[in-house]
């Protein structure tokens, strides 16, 4: 209420994000690394939404990222003793919605068009014009 998105757009330039031109970010938003952020043009970040990028989140344009979905670009390699880090960038492309309550995790790639549907976690590469929902990928049919 008292900081609103033109301000947070401002704010998140100010410390290295490169943020395009209508960008709505909504309160709540959490970002843990400014300068590791690339968001198009007519991007809508909704309410409470986490970018966890330890490494680079590049949005592209006219993208919906729901409220409190998660994109993480951080995690730990499983096979070592000591559970080291392992970042990899993800790749949003343009016209894509990540829905409510959705989770992206390190090295994803979400096609143009394509929707992560509400509540799923997706990891790999989804294909343009696709649909995630029920732990598979299947194209959309317009």
């Amino acid at each position: 209420f008292l900081f609103p998105s033109p301000l947070r757009v401002v704010t998140l330039r100010l410390f290295g994000a490169r943020i395009g031109k209508s960008v709505l970010i909504r309160r709540g938003v959490r970002i843990h690394f400014p300068w590791n952020l690339k968001v198009g043009d007519y991007c809508w970040i909704g309410e409470e939404v986490w970018l966890i990028n330890h490494e680079i989140i590049d949005i592209g344009s006219n993208v919906c990222i729901s409220q409190r979905a998660i994109i993480c670009s951080s995690g730990h390699e499983l096979r070592t003793e000591n559970l080291a880090y392992k970042h990899e960038p993800i790749k949003i492309q343009n016209g894509a919605w990540i829905c409510l309550q959705s989770t992206i995790l390190a090295g994803s790639s979400i096609g143009r068009n394509s929707v992560v549907s509400a509540g799923e976690t997706f990891k790999g590469k989804l294909s343009d014009d696709s649909i995630f929902e029920n732990k598979a990928a299947k194209k959309i049919t317009w």
